[in-house]
């Protein structure tokens, strides 16, 4: 889970900061291809921004990416039920607990 917290003015900046966390951890590990939830209103923004962080992390041909809308790739809604959970603390996040391997503070 890569978590920005409040530590950005703005959603898109929180945003920009997961997502090159992301790809970073992705170019790292060798990964090829990248899956994101499709919101039409950060498209364009989102691709804009992933050209600059594979090419900053030396895998822009290497690492693809998508945006799928979670009504064609279902397994998209795991990580939105983890993150809703976490985000709503408490028993929520005691009871997701073990299916997160990891927080990173981006």
């Amino acid at each position: 889970m890569y978590n920005a917290g409040r530590r950005y003015k703005t959603e898109r900046d929180r945003r920009a900061a997961c997502l090159q966390s992301l790809v970073n951890d992705a170019a790292e590990h060798g990964h090829g291809v990248l899956v994101l939830e499709q919101d039409d209103s950060l498209l364009s923004w989102d691709t804009q921004h992933l050209i600059e962080f594979t090419r900053a992390a030396g895998c822009r041909d290497s690492l693809r990416y998508e945006h799928r809308r979670a009504a064609s790739e279902h397994l998209l809604a795991i990580p939105d039920a983890i993150a809703w959970c976490w985000a709503k603390g408490g028993d929520w996040r005691r009871r997701i607990e073990p299916a997160v391997a990891d927080v990173q503070q981006v």
